[in-house]
């Protein structure tokens, strides 16, 4: 296969920026006691589809400003009722085959039966991905990564699960052709709360056209599995809980949320625009709507 060049040396200047980024997320202190991670207040899966779309699946120099609306239904501690996140999203390539990143968000809630808005730093999500010959592959692209969501929140909501630590390794796969390409991610999710702790499994599914220059459409959709759970008991001992822990509604075992993913991109040169739409397919959902948009510049 025909070595892929990876373009211009990068500047100072970005990476200056990118490692800032990264001293922010690690420096944030942990004031904050609600679990709100990046996106929109559901599983992780489905937080870290529109952060993993297209072509940020891989290890990469990247700097990415992204806004997410969405109006929740059924989410764990089911109090907010409209939430607006702005996330400042970078990666340093160390590697030509290895990137560490991080997700910096700014929360907006407006939360049921509460007047006014609550708003605040939200919960940073580190990220470390490698692309075996990331250098090299262009048009088949296995990753694989890690993603660890921490209780940096700012604030507390009126129903509040406490602090939430979450740790998600995915595997990604991209085939691209000459105008169309698919790409397929798995991502497992334990996370704990001072409820107990769960296991969640997620998976997506999307391919897309490149309909102009430049432009392209993807379709697609993502399946959020609850795979076990065990519940913090008042002595201090944990249990097997079938019904989902206490700060949860609607996440007994096996319990599934499916998504539909509409998306359209615009790249010019390095900088890429996109925008998109999250809706649910399933009955029991965490959100009724939620929509993206983003500016990335890879480096």
């Amino acid at each position: 296969m025909p070595r892929v060049s990876r373009g211009q040396p990068v500047t100072a200047r970005a990476r200056t920026a990118v490692l800032g980024v990264m001293a922010l997320a690690l420096g944030q202190p942990a004031i904050a006691a609600a679990h709100h991670a990046p996106g929109h207040g559901a599983s992780e899966g489905i937080r870290a589809a529109n952060s993993l779309a297209g072509r940020s699946a891989r290890a990469s120099d990247r700097v990415m400003l992204l806004e997410e609306l969405s109006a929740p239904t059924d989410q764990p501690g089911g109090a907010a009722s409209l939430q607006s996140t702005t996330s400042l999203v970078g990666s340093l390539l160390l590697h030509p085959w290895f990137s560490l990143g991080a997700q910096l968000p700014w929360v907006v809630v407006n939360e049921s039966g509460q007047s006014g808005s609550t708003t605040g730093y939200g919960d940073t999500t580190l990220e470390a991905i490698v692309t075996p010959y990331g250098d090299w592959l262009r048009h088949r692209v296995p990753s694989f990564g890690l993603r660890l969501s921490l209780p940096t929140r700012s604030f507390e909501l009126a129903a509040d699960p406490g602090k939430v630590f979450a740790a998600s390794p995915f595997a990604a796969f991209t085939r691209r052709y000459e105008s169309f390409y698919w790409q397929a991610v798995l991502l497992s999710t334990l996370e704990t709360r001072p409820a107990g702790w769960a296991w969640d499994m997620s998976a997506g599914l999307s391919a897309g056209y490149q309909v102009a220059p430049g432009l392209s459409l993807s379709l697609g959709s993502w399946v959020d599995t609850r795979l076990l759970a065990y519940c913090e008991d008042v002595d201090g001992t944990s249990s097997y809980c079938e019904e989902g822990r206490v700060t949860e509604r609607e996440r007994p075992t096996l319990a599934t949320r499916a998504y539909g993913l509409l998306n359209a991109a615009y790249a010019i040169g390095a900088l890429q625009l996109q925008t998109g739409v999250q809706l649910p397919l399933t009955a029991k959902r965490d959100f009724s709507y939620s929509g993206f948009l983003s500016a990335e510049w890879s480096f």
